[in-house]
């Protein structure tokens, strides 16, 4: 009885408020839809960004090899040979140009050594004047083999004595022979008679120096044994030293010793001495016409101006 009673209650009350109901359904039709919309705006701000994180793709493009002929052999060997031809062509420009080098260098080695002639040729002129001290040893070794020991002979003695005791040397100009030969350059002289003539010229002027050593040495000896046969006192006179000439015309000149064995002796060695001197000079002679031979001989070769 009760349910009834509500069931109805329930349908007056639908009845009453048939409006109000319609306008509330239609109400709460538009909130659904606003809140459906505004969901979807939150869930859309709500989603974090994706980033398109595939790789751009590059158009490539693609080359195609055009289509090549095969060479022939004979093609491949006209290159290999043109390539032959260059390199045999560039070696024999570098040939010539070390020729065209070398032939330079050697025209200008010959002129210094043609200088260094000329300049012996008057150093040379100078030593012979000195020749003459053969003849004065020649003299004083005979005074002393002799035995003469008259006044007139101490005399003279005195006065060669002095031919003893120093001598001109030559001293040659090696300068572009030793550049030549220790350094390697004689391989640029490309005449072969030219570079025979400086090897002899070499070889006479080495035999020339051994000479003139044995010269030195001798001179040096013979100086030592002198002061025991002449008195140098006889040189100083009131602790000073006088003119060789006051001394030659003192007439009490006397030797230090009367040992004549010894004197004797002493003369075989002045005679010796004056004997390698004169060798000496016998040599300077062989070169010096040597020299004058091959100044002419090398200027006519390489066409070089006579100074």
């Amino acid at each position: 009885m009760n349910e009834e009673q509500n069931i109805d209650d329930s349908l007056k009350m639908t009845d009453d408020s048939g409006e109000q109901s319609t306008v509330n359904v239609q109400s709460s039709t538009k909130d659904k839809e606003v809140m459906a919309r505004v969901d979807t705006n939150q869930s859309t701000e709500e989603q974090p960004e994706t980033l398109n994180l595939k790789p751009a793709t590059e158009t490539m493009e693609v080359h195609h090899h055009p289509h090549v002929e095969k060479k022939s052999f004979k093609e491949y060997l006209l290159e290999g040979l043109m390539i032959f031809i260059a390199v045999t062509m560039g070696f024999f420009a570098e040939q010539i140009r070390e020729h065209i080098s070398d032939t330079k260098r050697e025209k200008e080695y010959i002129a210094s050594m043609l200088k260094e002639l000329r300049a012996d040729s008057v150093q040379l002129a100078k030593v012979f004047k000195d020749s003459i001290r053969v003849q004065k040893l020649d003299s004083l070794a005979l005074y002393f083999l002799s035995g003469d020991a008259s006044r007139e002979a101490i005399q003279k003695t005195y006065y060669l004595g002095n031919y003893i005791e120093s001598y001109t040397p030559m001293i040659f100009n090696r300068n572009v022979l030793t550049q030549l030969k220790k350094g390697g350059n004689m391989r640029l002289i490309q005449r072969l008679n030219v570079v025979d003539s400086l090897n002899k010229l070499d070889n006479i002027i080495t035999k020339c120096d051994g000479q003139l050593d044995v010269v030195g040495k001798l001179s040096l000896e013979n100086t030592k044994e002198e002061f025991s046969i002449f008195n140098i006192s006889y040189y100083i006179k009131n602790k000073q030293w006088i003119k060789s000439s006051e001394v030659y015309n003192n007439p009490a000149l006397k030797y230090l010793t009367n040992d004549k064995e010894k004197i004797i002796k002493f003369g075989a060695n002045v005679a010796f001495q004056s004997s390698v001197l004169e060798n000496y000079f016998y040599m300077l002679k062989v070169y010096s016409k040597y020299s004058n031979t091959l100044i002419n001989f090398l200027e006519k070769e390489y066409h070089l101006e006579k100074e």
